[in-house]
């Protein structure tokens, strides 16, 4: 029974496909290259489509794959699955929980990371908005001032519907954009974001 599921290329649907079950789409992992992992110009990216065709895994092979090789380049990829968030907070502190733990690795600079680290408690500590939002610029400043450049893989995307008001959207839209943060984004979603 176990060498049927071995065998069978479908036994695992549903989950992520990568390395070497990751088969074809090409053209379409070039283009997710070409769009996001540039270390000068690049840009955020938006990948829609029908439940189960393999936005995830597209998306997963063409940056996560690379991990090591982008983090020794000062690139650090982090996957989120959205739909675990329960509010627009729980968004942002999972932004910089997630890529926090990967600075942790690799910033030599004890006293840079505990700049970037402290940052991150205050987020946990503090409950007015502006603050809030205050102290998640700060982060993604002080990061990109380390040279760093985050690039997220938001999946499930579409579950910021129920979370975000036009400021969270306003919010992540100027974290990518402002070339003081400058953090690239590529959306996971059956929707589109105007939808």
């Amino acid at each position: 029974m176990a060498t049927q599921s071995l065998s069978n290329p479908f036994a695992d649907y549903g989950k992520i496909i990568h390395g070497d079950r990751f088969i074809g789409r090409i053209p379409e992992t070039r283009a997710i290259e070409q769009r996001v992992l540039g270390r000068e110009k690049y840009g955020n990216l938006a990948i829609m489509g029908l439940p189960r065709v393999g936005k995830t895994s597209l998306a997963w092979q063409a940056i996560m794959e690379k991990k090591d090789e982008l983090l020794s380049m000062s690139t650090i990829p982090v996957f989120v699955s959205v739909g675990y968030c329960k509010s627009s907070k729980d968004f942002y502190k999972t932004l910089v929980s997630l890529v926090n733990d990967e600075v942790e690795f690799v910033c030599e600079d004890t006293q840079r990371f505990n700049k970037v680290d402290s940052i991150c408690k205050q987020l946990s500590s503090t409950n007015d908005d502006v603050d809030f939002s205050l102290l998640i610029q700060k982060y993604f400043k002080f990061l990109k001032r380390l040279g760093y450049k985050t690039i997220y893989i938001l999946d499930e995307f579409d579950s910021v519907q129920g979370l975000f008001e036009v400021a969270d959207f306003q919010m992540l839209r100027e974290l990518s954009t402002s070339p003081d943060t400058d953090v690239c984004l590529v959306t996971c979603s059956r929707k589109t974001i105007k939808e």
